[in-house]
């Protein structure tokens, strides 16, 4: 979602430039990608470490204050894995400043435990200057109500000019696009700005929608019946991908491992990943696609892949939390852990 990223960055950026020069900022965002990022007491490790090496480069002396903590791990590992422990000692380590720390954590909201790391923060906040982004979930207005917040549906209709602007960009730009009539043009930007409800996820979908069709008909006719949400717009790109028995198989072998990976992985990685046949304990080719463009081209919208560093990851945070919480499509709908046992396996099976 474009817009929601480029106004947390602007705001983000603001306060770092704003902040005083001897103020100290500690930064993390969890991104659903990195399956490590996405736990509190990494995010809280991740902070205090931030607080440490910096205030170490600034001369003061740590020695008392460390030998706590080690002395906490020697007793039991169990400090460095609890947020709200890890807070606490933080609040130790800012009592040593003269001004409170800028303390950012983004992307709230795609942290697994997040009422953890919640109470985590609430600890601190008193201590430090905080600030956060997430979508509006329940849990999170509910930890952090009272305190002051921002919402970006109050913009929501200055964004109709982002979006009738990125719309028209990627009509100038697509080599399909650019034989349109210049009349049907505005019609496209006109249906996507409005029916989209300044979700730039949902207008980009829609554009890939469009980029299949082969002929004006069916673009007229993908254009009068659009999906009217994300959730829906997933089910018709599955549902798309299902009619296709075999290239179906190996999307949703592709989709296990993106959604439960512990990291990003690489084209070439998902492409093996995808071979791996449990019964013969090789990679065959016949369980996968001939080429790993083909893979990309059947995962289409759902994946998005770096060509730089021949990363592909889930295209969006919905596209994950809607295989696992909200498909209606039971063919496509993946159990945490069962998948994390099929990874496992898989790692097992290919260096056996």
């Amino acid at each position: 979602m474009l817009p929601t990223l480029l106004y947390r960055s602007s705001v983000i950026n603001s306060l770092q430039v704003s902040r005083h020069d001897e103020e100290l900022l500690a930064f993390f965002y969890c991104d659903f990608r990195n399956e490590r990022s996405t736990h509190s007491a990494e995010v809280m490790r991740s902070i205090l470490s931030q607080l440490l090496r910096q205030l170490r480069g600034g001369g003061v002396h740590l020695g008392s204050r460390l030998y706590d903590l080690i002395k906490e791990k020697e007793r039991d590992d169990a400090t460095l894995n609890n947020a709200e422990e890890l807070a606490k000692f933080a609040c130790n380590i800012v009592g040593l400043l003269s001004l409170k720390p800028l303390v950012i954590v983004d992307a709230l909201d795609e942290c697994k435990d997040v009422k953890k790391l919640l109470q985590a923060l609430l600890v601190i906040k008193s201590r430090v200057r905080l600030f956060v982004t997430s979508r509006p979930l329940f849990v999170v207005q509910d930890y952090l109500d009272g305190l002051p917040s921002v919402s970006l549906d109050r913009t929501a209709s200055g964004l109709l000019s982002d979006i009738q602007l990125h719309v028209s960009r990627e009509l100038d730009a697509r080599q399909r696009f650019r034989s349109f009539d210049k009349d049907f043009k505005p019609e496209i930007v006109f249906v996507l700005s409005t029916k989209g409800g300044g979700t730039f996820r949902w207008v980009q979908c829609s554009i890939d929608m469009l980029l299949r069709c082969v002929i004006m008909k069916e673009v007229r006719n993908t254009l009068n019946n659009l999906p009217e949400g994300l959730n829906e717009t997933y089910e018709r790109i599955l549902i798309g991908i299902d009619t296709d028995v075999w290239k179906s198989q190996f999307v949703k072998r592709a989709l296990l491992w993106l959604v439960a990976a512990p990291r990003p992985l690489y084209l070439d990685e998902l492409v093996e990943g995808v071979l791996i046949n449990f019964s013969s304990r090789t990679l065959d080719s016949d369980f996968g696609p001939m080429h790993s463009y083909i893979l990309l081209e059947a995962c289409g919208s759902l994946v998005t892949y770096v060509e730089r560093t021949g990363l592909i990851t889930l295209s969006h945070f919905s596209v994950q939390q809607y295989l696992l919480n909200h498909t209606a499509l039971s063919q496509y709908r993946i159990n945490w852990q069962s998948t994390q046992l099929h990874l496992a396996r898989s790692c097992l099976c290919y260096i056996s």
